[in-house]
Protein backbone atom coordinates (compact mmCIF):
# COMPACT_ATOMS: atom_id res chain seq x y z
CA UNK A 1 0.00 0.00 0.00
CA UNK A 2 2.09 2.85 -1.27
CA UNK A 3 -0.14 5.83 -0.60
CA UNK A 4 -3.23 6.91 1.27
CA UNK A 5 -5.28 10.12 1.37
CA UNK A 6 -4.62 10.49 5.11
CA UNK A 7 -1.18 10.91 6.66
CA UNK A 8 -0.07 7.48 7.88
CA UNK A 9 2.03 8.54 10.84
CA UNK A 10 -0.64 10.92 12.12
CA UNK A 11 -3.35 8.27 11.95
CA UNK A 12 -1.19 5.66 13.66
CA UNK A 13 -0.40 8.01 16.52
CA UNK A 14 -4.00 9.11 17.01
CA UNK A 15 -5.79 5.80 16.57
CA UNK A 16 -3.59 2.77 17.15
CA UNK A 17 -2.98 3.21 20.87
CA UNK A 18 -6.61 3.52 22.03
CA UNK A 19 -7.90 0.75 19.80
CA UNK A 20 -5.05 -1.54 20.82
CA UNK A 21 -5.81 -0.76 24.48
CA UNK A 22 -9.43 -1.81 23.92
CA UNK A 23 -8.30 -5.20 22.68
CA UNK A 24 -5.72 -5.68 25.39
CA UNK A 25 -8.11 -4.59 28.13
CA UNK A 26 -10.88 -6.89 26.98
CA UNK A 27 -8.47 -9.77 26.60
CA UNK A 28 -7.75 -9.72 30.32
CA UNK A 29 -11.01 -8.24 31.57
CA UNK A 30 -9.44 -6.81 34.69
CA UNK A 31 -9.68 -3.52 36.48
CA UNK A 32 -5.98 -2.77 36.54
CA UNK A 33 -5.14 -2.03 32.93
CA UNK A 34 -4.54 1.30 31.28
CA UNK A 35 -7.64 2.88 29.78
CA UNK A 36 -7.89 5.51 27.12
CA UNK A 37 -10.64 8.12 27.11
CA UNK A 38 -13.94 7.00 25.62
CA UNK A 39 -13.78 9.71 22.98
CA UNK A 40 -10.51 8.22 21.72
CA UNK A 41 -12.01 4.74 21.69
CA UNK A 42 -14.90 6.00 19.56
CA UNK A 43 -12.52 7.76 17.20
CA UNK A 44 -10.39 4.65 16.89
CA UNK A 45 -13.27 2.25 16.29
CA UNK A 46 -15.05 4.52 13.84
CA UNK A 47 -11.81 4.68 11.85
CA UNK A 48 -10.89 1.03 12.35
CA UNK A 49 -10.95 0.30 8.62
CA UNK A 50 -8.20 2.87 8.00
CA UNK A 51 -6.27 1.89 11.11
CA UNK A 52 -6.26 -1.83 10.37
CA UNK A 53 -5.18 -1.26 6.79
CA UNK A 54 -2.32 0.94 7.95
CA UNK A 55 -1.39 -1.48 10.70
CA UNK A 56 -1.33 -4.42 8.31
CA UNK A 57 0.65 -2.43 5.76
CA UNK A 58 3.17 -1.58 8.46
CA UNK A 59 3.81 -5.29 8.93
CA UNK A 60 3.41 -6.69 5.41
CA UNK A 61 3.74 -3.75 2.98
CA UNK A 62 0.62 -4.66 1.00
CA UNK A 63 0.65 -4.62 -2.75
CA UNK A 64 -2.11 -2.72 -4.53
CA UNK A 65 -3.80 -5.99 -5.46
CA UNK A 66 -3.75 -7.11 -1.83
CA UNK A 67 -5.19 -3.78 -0.72
CA UNK A 68 -8.01 -4.08 -3.25
CA UNK A 69 -8.73 -7.60 -2.01
CA UNK A 70 -8.69 -6.68 1.69
CA UNK A 71 -10.67 -3.42 1.82
CA UNK A 72 -14.19 -4.59 0.93
CA UNK A 73 -13.83 -7.73 3.02
CA UNK A 74 -12.60 -5.74 6.01
CA UNK A 75 -15.54 -3.36 5.70
CA UNK A 76 -17.92 -6.32 5.75
CA UNK A 77 -16.20 -7.88 8.77
CA UNK A 78 -16.24 -4.63 10.75
CA UNK A 79 -19.94 -4.09 10.02
CA UNK A 80 -20.66 -7.56 11.37
CA UNK A 81 -18.43 -7.02 14.42
CA UNK A 82 -20.10 -3.71 15.25
CA UNK A 83 -23.55 -5.21 15.33
CA UNK A 84 -22.80 -8.72 16.59
CA UNK A 85 -19.98 -8.39 19.11
CA UNK A 86 -19.89 -4.87 20.55
CA UNK A 87 -23.20 -5.36 22.41
CA UNK A 88 -21.72 -8.48 24.01
CA UNK A 89 -18.65 -6.50 25.08
CA UNK A 90 -20.97 -3.95 26.67
CA UNK A 91 -22.80 -6.69 28.57
CA UNK A 92 -19.54 -8.23 29.73
CA UNK A 93 -18.34 -4.91 31.10
CA UNK A 94 -21.67 -4.38 32.82
CA UNK A 95 -21.30 -7.74 34.57
CA UNK A 96 -17.79 -6.84 35.67
CA UNK A 97 -19.06 -3.52 36.98
CA UNK A 98 -21.70 -5.31 39.05
CA UNK A 99 -19.08 -7.70 40.41
CA UNK A 100 -16.85 -4.96 41.82
CA UNK A 101 -19.71 -2.84 43.17
CA UNK A 102 -18.99 -2.56 46.92
CA UNK A 103 -22.71 -2.14 47.55
CA UNK A 104 -23.49 -5.50 45.94
CA UNK A 105 -21.50 -8.51 44.85
CA UNK A 106 -18.29 -6.55 45.43
CA UNK A 107 -18.66 -7.09 49.14
CA UNK A 108 -17.11 -10.52 48.58
CA UNK A 109 -13.46 -10.81 47.62
CA UNK A 110 -12.74 -11.08 43.91
CA UNK A 111 -10.75 -14.19 43.01
CA UNK A 112 -8.21 -14.83 40.29
CA UNK A 113 -10.53 -17.59 39.03
CA UNK A 114 -13.28 -15.02 38.45
CA UNK A 115 -10.94 -12.77 36.49
CA UNK A 116 -9.86 -15.75 34.39
CA UNK A 117 -13.52 -16.56 33.74
CA UNK A 118 -14.05 -13.04 32.38
CA UNK A 119 -10.97 -13.48 30.21
CA UNK A 120 -12.27 -16.81 28.89
CA UNK A 121 -15.57 -15.19 27.96
CA UNK A 122 -13.74 -12.69 25.83
CA UNK A 123 -11.50 -15.38 24.37
CA UNK A 124 -14.66 -17.14 23.23
CA UNK A 125 -15.71 -14.00 21.37
CA UNK A 126 -12.25 -13.82 19.80
CA UNK A 127 -12.74 -17.34 18.43
CA UNK A 128 -16.08 -16.29 16.93
CA UNK A 129 -14.39 -13.30 15.32
CA UNK A 130 -11.45 -15.36 14.02
CA UNK A 131 -13.80 -18.00 12.60
CA UNK A 132 -15.70 -15.29 10.76
CA UNK A 133 -12.48 -13.86 9.33
CA UNK A 134 -10.72 -17.16 8.48
CA UNK A 135 -11.69 -17.41 4.79
CA UNK A 136 -10.45 -13.90 4.09
CA UNK A 137 -7.33 -14.42 6.21
CA UNK A 138 -6.63 -17.58 4.26
CA UNK A 139 -6.74 -15.69 0.98
CA UNK A 140 -4.45 -13.02 2.40
CA UNK A 141 -1.99 -15.58 3.79
CA UNK A 142 -1.81 -17.35 0.44
CA UNK A 143 -1.09 -14.05 -1.29
CA UNK A 144 1.96 -13.20 0.83
CA UNK A 145 5.38 -13.55 -0.75
CA UNK A 146 8.67 -14.43 0.94
CA UNK A 147 9.72 -10.79 1.30
CA UNK A 148 6.49 -9.88 3.09
CA UNK A 149 6.81 -12.81 5.49
CA UNK A 150 10.36 -11.81 6.37
CA UNK A 151 9.13 -8.27 6.99
CA UNK A 152 6.39 -9.56 9.30
CA UNK A 153 8.98 -11.58 11.22
CA UNK A 154 11.23 -8.53 11.59
CA UNK A 155 8.42 -6.24 12.74
CA UNK A 156 7.23 -8.72 15.37
CA UNK A 157 10.80 -9.14 16.60
CA UNK A 158 11.09 -5.36 16.90
CA UNK A 159 7.89 -5.25 18.96
CA UNK A 160 9.17 -7.96 21.29
CA UNK A 161 12.38 -6.02 21.86
CA UNK A 162 10.38 -2.85 22.52
CA UNK A 163 8.28 -4.76 25.06
CA UNK A 164 11.44 -6.03 26.75
CA UNK A 165 12.85 -2.54 27.09
CA UNK A 166 9.66 -0.73 28.13
CA UNK A 167 7.89 -3.33 30.27
CA UNK A 168 10.44 -5.81 31.57
CA UNK A 169 13.66 -3.85 31.72
CA UNK A 170 16.78 -5.74 32.69
CA UNK A 171 15.98 -9.46 32.38
CA UNK A 172 18.73 -10.14 34.95
CA UNK A 173 16.82 -8.18 37.61
CA UNK A 174 15.02 -10.84 39.71
CA UNK A 175 12.84 -8.26 41.48
CA UNK A 176 10.52 -7.67 38.50
CA UNK A 177 10.74 -4.02 39.59
CA UNK A 178 9.79 -2.45 36.27
CA UNK A 179 6.81 -4.75 35.76
CA UNK A 180 5.71 -4.10 39.34
CA UNK A 181 5.81 -0.34 38.71
CA UNK A 182 3.70 -0.89 35.60
CA UNK A 183 1.14 -2.81 37.68
CA UNK A 184 0.94 0.12 40.09
CA UNK A 185 0.49 2.61 37.24
CA UNK A 186 -2.34 0.53 35.77
CA UNK A 187 -4.03 0.24 39.14
CA UNK A 188 -3.97 4.01 39.57
CA UNK A 189 -5.34 4.55 36.07
CA UNK A 190 -8.41 2.61 37.16
CA UNK A 191 -8.74 3.29 40.86
CA UNK A 192 -7.21 6.73 41.23
CA UNK A 193 -4.33 7.54 43.55
CA UNK A 194 -3.23 4.63 45.74
CA UNK A 195 -1.95 5.09 49.24
CA UNK A 196 1.63 4.20 50.04
CA UNK A 197 0.45 0.99 51.70
CA UNK A 198 -1.67 0.04 48.68
CA UNK A 199 1.20 0.68 46.30
CA UNK A 200 3.40 -1.59 48.36
CA UNK A 201 0.74 -4.33 48.33
CA UNK A 202 0.47 -4.20 44.54
CA UNK A 203 4.26 -4.23 44.26
CA UNK A 204 4.53 -7.28 46.50
CA UNK A 205 1.77 -9.08 44.58
CA UNK A 206 3.52 -8.41 41.27
CA UNK A 207 6.86 -9.60 42.58
CA UNK A 208 5.26 -12.69 44.10
CA UNK A 209 2.97 -13.81 41.28
CA UNK A 210 4.31 -12.55 37.95
CA UNK A 211 6.27 -15.16 36.04
CA UNK A 212 10.02 -14.77 35.46
CA UNK A 213 10.97 -12.37 32.70
CA UNK A 214 12.31 -15.21 30.57
CA UNK A 215 8.94 -17.01 30.54
CA UNK A 216 7.12 -13.95 29.22
CA UNK A 217 9.67 -13.31 26.50
CA UNK A 218 9.83 -17.00 25.56
CA UNK A 219 6.06 -17.09 25.10
CA UNK A 220 6.13 -14.07 22.79
CA UNK A 221 9.01 -15.53 20.82
CA UNK A 222 7.20 -18.86 20.59
CA UNK A 223 4.11 -17.21 19.12
CA UNK A 224 6.24 -15.28 16.65
CA UNK A 225 8.02 -18.44 15.53
CA UNK A 226 4.78 -20.40 15.20
CA UNK A 227 3.16 -17.70 13.07
CA UNK A 228 6.15 -17.17 10.79
CA UNK A 229 6.67 -20.92 10.39
CA UNK A 230 3.01 -21.31 9.39
CA UNK A 231 3.15 -18.45 6.87
CA UNK A 232 6.33 -19.83 5.32
CA UNK A 233 4.79 -23.27 4.99
CA UNK A 234 1.68 -21.84 3.33
CA UNK A 235 3.82 -19.75 0.98
CA UNK A 236 5.96 -22.78 0.10
CA UNK A 237 3.22 -25.39 -0.30
CA UNK A 238 0.31 -23.24 -1.54
CA UNK A 239 -2.35 -25.61 -0.17
CA UNK A 240 -6.01 -25.29 -1.16
CA UNK A 241 -8.04 -22.59 0.53
CA UNK A 242 -9.90 -25.01 2.79
CA UNK A 243 -6.65 -26.58 4.01
CA UNK A 244 -5.29 -23.10 4.71
CA UNK A 245 -8.39 -22.28 6.74
CA UNK A 246 -7.86 -25.43 8.81
CA UNK A 247 -4.22 -24.49 9.47
CA UNK A 248 -5.13 -20.94 10.49
CA UNK A 249 -7.93 -22.21 12.71
CA UNK A 250 -5.47 -24.44 14.55
CA UNK A 251 -3.18 -21.46 15.11
CA UNK A 252 -6.07 -19.33 16.43
CA UNK A 253 -7.12 -22.14 18.76
CA UNK A 254 -3.62 -22.16 20.25
CA UNK A 255 -3.98 -18.48 21.15
CA UNK A 256 -7.57 -18.31 22.32
CA UNK A 257 -9.07 -21.77 22.29
CA UNK A 258 -9.80 -24.34 25.00
CA UNK A 259 -6.27 -25.74 24.83
CA UNK A 260 -4.97 -22.49 26.31
CA UNK A 261 -6.89 -23.33 29.49
CA UNK A 262 -4.43 -26.07 30.38
CA UNK A 263 -2.77 -24.74 33.57
CA UNK A 264 0.51 -26.34 32.53
CA UNK A 265 0.75 -24.28 29.36
CA UNK A 266 2.98 -21.24 29.62
CA UNK A 267 0.39 -18.87 28.17
CA UNK A 268 -2.14 -19.99 30.75
CA UNK A 269 0.40 -19.64 33.53
CA UNK A 270 0.99 -16.05 32.46
CA UNK A 271 -2.76 -15.38 32.49
CA UNK A 272 -3.11 -16.90 35.94
CA UNK A 273 -0.25 -14.79 37.29
CA UNK A 274 -1.75 -11.59 35.89
CA UNK A 275 -5.16 -12.51 37.29
CA UNK A 276 -3.68 -13.03 40.75
CA UNK A 277 -2.17 -9.54 40.70
CA UNK A 278 -5.44 -8.06 39.47
CA UNK A 279 -7.41 -9.81 42.21
CA UNK A 280 -5.11 -8.37 44.87
CA UNK A 281 -5.45 -4.92 43.30
CA UNK A 282 -9.25 -4.99 43.23
CA UNK A 283 -9.57 -6.35 46.75
CA UNK A 284 -7.37 -3.68 48.32
CA UNK A 285 -9.42 -0.87 46.77
CA UNK A 286 -11.62 1.32 48.94
CA UNK A 287 -15.29 1.87 48.14
CA UNK A 288 -14.44 5.25 46.61
CA UNK A 289 -11.72 3.71 44.46
CA UNK A 290 -14.05 0.99 43.24
CA UNK A 291 -16.58 3.67 42.44
CA UNK A 292 -13.92 5.37 40.33
CA UNK A 293 -13.37 2.13 38.39
CA UNK A 294 -17.11 1.51 38.07
CA UNK A 295 -17.59 4.92 36.47
CA UNK A 296 -14.94 4.08 33.89
CA UNK A 297 -16.52 0.69 33.23
CA UNK A 298 -19.90 2.37 32.73
CA UNK A 299 -18.37 4.79 30.23
CA UNK A 300 -16.84 1.89 28.32
CA UNK A 301 -20.04 -0.14 28.36
CA UNK A 302 -22.07 2.81 27.10
CA UNK A 303 -19.44 3.56 24.47
CA UNK A 304 -19.53 0.03 23.08
CA UNK A 305 -23.32 0.05 23.08
CA UNK A 306 -23.38 3.38 21.23
CA UNK A 307 -20.78 2.19 18.74
CA UNK A 308 -22.84 -0.92 18.04
CA UNK A 309 -25.65 1.31 16.81
CA UNK A 310 -23.56 2.77 13.99
CA UNK A 311 -20.58 5.00 13.17
CA UNK A 312 -20.59 8.66 14.11
CA UNK A 313 -17.83 10.24 12.08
Amino acid sequence: MKSHPMDKNSIMRRLSAPLRQVGVWLAVCGAALLMAGCGNVQLAYNNADTLIMLWGDHYADFSRDQEKMIRPRLDHLLAWHRGAQLPEYARLLARLRERIDPAGAGAAAVTAAEILAFEDQFRASLLVLSERALPDLADLALSLDARQIERIDTKIADNIEKYRKEVIGDVRDPSKRKRAERSIDRAEDWLGRLSRAQREQVRQAAEQHLLPHAAVLEERQHRRQELVSLLKRLQRERPPREATIVALRAFADQLAGPASRDPQQRARQISIANAQVMAVTINLATAAQRGHAMAKLLDWSETFQALSEGPRR
